[in-house]
């Protein structure tokens, strides 16, 4: 394998693995401070860990990317090592990983069931369907913007990807027939509504109105 296809697929994976992570997690903590532990620990889990302070900088950089107004800078100063600034964001970035962390019960890999796609579409006799097998790949991909992976375990959501996938190419299953796999069918119709629902979403986040609900949502939970 290459080796920009290597670091790709490492990129890839942990920005899975961060969106998983921070979907289970309730905010105790600001949300951009999830946010960057998630990103932190997602990055040494996958085992391509990153400093800290420059895990910090390009959130932070991104955040004001988002947020900044007319007139504003184009770039946002570096944080400074020993200033009270970089500890103060430090300490509340690891505060967030360890509740993470306890909060996951240390847990944090997560098995992404593609290769079952492979065997399920071998089983249904549609291994020589290559549409078919990838536009399962690519509701799985898709599904990790949701909380399906919290939601359901991966076979549930495995047999969800095929089942939209046949629903998209008009082949038809019979009915319950993700049971023959040990998968309750009505979970496998609840995944592939929730793998479904993010084709319906028509505006974009307001991140302003965002970042004000959590922030007072995280000093509701202090007090």
């Amino acid at each position: 394998m290459m080796p920009g296809l290597t670091a790709h697929l490492s990129s890839v994976l942990i920005v899975n693995e961060m969106c998983c992570v921070y979907a289970r997690f309730p905010f105790v903590v600001a949300a951009k401070h999830v946010a960057v532990a998630c990103l932190f620990l997602a990055a040494k889990v996958e085992e391509e860990a990153r400093r800290l302070r420059n895990v910090l900088n390009v959130c932070r950089h991104v955040l004001y990317t988002f947020t900044k107004s007319e007139g504003s800078p184009p770039l946002v100063e570096p944080l400074e090592l020993g200033t009270d600034t970089y500890h103060r964001y430090k300490n509340e970035v690891i505060r967030a990983e360890r509740r993470l962390l306890k909060n996951l019960g240390f847990c944090v890999h997560l098995d992404l069931p593609y290769k079952l796609l492979l065997c399920l579409q071998k089983l249904l006799g549609l291994q020589e369907d290559t549409d078919l097998t990838q536009i399962a790949w690519n509701f799985m991909n898709d599904a990790l913007r949701t909380e399906a992976f919290v939601r359901f375990n991966g076979d549930t959501v495995a047999c969800a990807c095929v089942q939209l996938g046949c629903k998209q190419q008009g082949i038809e299953l019979t009915q319950g027939w993700s049971s023959l796999f040990e998968v309750i069918p009505e979970e496998c119709d609840a995944a592939c509504q929730v793998i479904s629902e993010q084709y319906t979403w028509k505006t974009k986040p307001n991140w302003a109105l965002l970042q004000t609900v959590l922030a007072k949502k995280a000093l509701a939970e202090r007090s």
